[in-house]
């Protein structure tokens, strides 16, 4: 697999991971701050991520994280004459 493929697999998997505990944060925050104002007795704040919505995220990262490293760990096959017959082929039809 190519590198930046394999970045933006990483990047991205490791965002949906962080998704949640960064969402429980934001969430909190609101909580606090909102309970800090004066003459706020009671704060109700709906849309807390769900169980399966964070097991969701979670798991889709994880694999994304591995296929980047499962991919980039295995060697790419070695380009042989056949494969560049068949380039050079399509080069010439294009051009």
């Amino acid at each position: 697999m190519r590198s930046p493929v394999a970045v933006t697999l990483v990047i991205t998997g490791a965002l949906l991971i962080m998704a949640p505990p960064i969402s429980d944060y934001l969430y909190q925050l609101n909580l606090v701050n909102l309970r800090g104002r004066p003459g706020v007795a009671n704060v109700n704040l709906a849309g807390q991520i769900t169980r399966l919505s964070r097991f969701a995220c979670w798991l889709t990262g994880t694999i994304m994280i591995g296929i980047a490293i499962l991919a980039s760990a295995k060697p790419e096959a070695p380009y042989t004459d056949s494969d560049l017959e068949e380039e050079e082929e399509l080069d010439s039809k294009t051009n």
